[in-house]
């Protein structure tokens, strides 16, 4: 093999570790959003959805839970994890304090009846 082909071999593996890693951050991705006062939706950020044990958890951090206004949550898909996992199982755990299962769809509503935020 000459210089030129491992050239090139190279760039297909580079090109295919590339394509690997955007798809493994942007698969199972969601956006987090707190439900404010007047029908208006405050973002939080966004996380990702792990497996654990065979289930799909999503664990919402501390400083998102202590940014909230209310205990209302909005989940929204942000990638196409919903298309495939559609009526699933979630388990949402809130800082570890709370936890709570939602069914897989494009936006999921959770509620967190145990305040964890220093402003509710």
């Amino acid at each position: 093999m000459n210089l030129t082909t491992w050239h090139y071999i190279g760039i297909v593996i580079l090109t295919l570790d590339i394509v690997w890693i955007v798809f493994y951050y942007y698969y199972a991705t969601v956006k987090v959003y707190n439900f404010c006062e007047g029908k208006h939706y405050q973002y939080l950020g966004y996380l990702w959805i792990r497996k654990k044990r065979g289930d799909w958890y999503l664990e919402i951090p501390k400083d998102m839970i202590e940014r909230s206004v209310t205990t209302k949550y909005k989940i929204i898909s942000a990638s196409r994890f919903h298309k495939f996992r559609k009526g699933e199982r979630m388990h949402i755990d809130f800082a570890g304090k709370y936890r709570t299962e939602v069914r897989v769809s494009a936006k999921m509503y959770a509620y967190n009846y145990i305040a964890t935020s220093g402003q509710l």
